[in-house]
């Protein structure tokens, strides 16, 4: 049971991981399939031995909702890495030769980067309260109360 709890687990892990390479390697094409594809085996593997060494279940998912909330911090950086690749690429080529073309990508650049790293924030603190919490909401105390004599 615990190794089919790892595969499930392990490939929504893999997925947040692939989508953190992808944006990051957006930019360059024949290298684009490669990195997120190893990216995305190297985020289940991780996954996977997380899962299968925990104690818990609840354990397990604690500490994989702490990695994606890691992950999702990422994903800013993820976007700067992607912008800066981009207008690397446009300045080797020789496209920016005026002050309107240099202008276009550095302010889509800022944009995507900011709106990547607003959903990222969002996104981590999600993960990183649902980790931190996971214990607590774990531990439910049931309780009963005594039986009344006047029924």
């Amino acid at each position: 049971m615990r190794v089919i709890e790892a595969v499930i687990s392990g490939s929504v892990f893999a997925l947040s991981g692939n989508v953190l390479a992808a944006i990051a390697f957006m930019a360059y094409p024949e290298i684009y399939v490669p990195a997120t594809s190893i990216s995305a085996v190297i985020s289940f593997v991780t996954a996977f031995y997380v899962v299968v060494q925990s104690e818990t279940r609840a354990k397990a998912l604690q500490k994989l909702l702490l990695l994606a909330s890691v992950f999702s911090f990422l994903l800013p950086l993820s976007a700067v890495i992607y912008s800066g690749c981009f207008f690397a690429e446009d300045l080797k080529q020789g496209i920016l030769f005026t002050d309107a073309h240099f202008s276009g990508p550095a302010i889509r650049g800022g944009v995507i980067t900011f709106i990547v790293g607003i959903m990222g924030f969002l996104l981590g603190v999600v993960f990183l309260i649902s980790g931190l919490l996971m214990d607590r909401l774990c531990q439910f105390v049931y309780a009963q109360s005594r039986p009344s004599k006047f029924k």
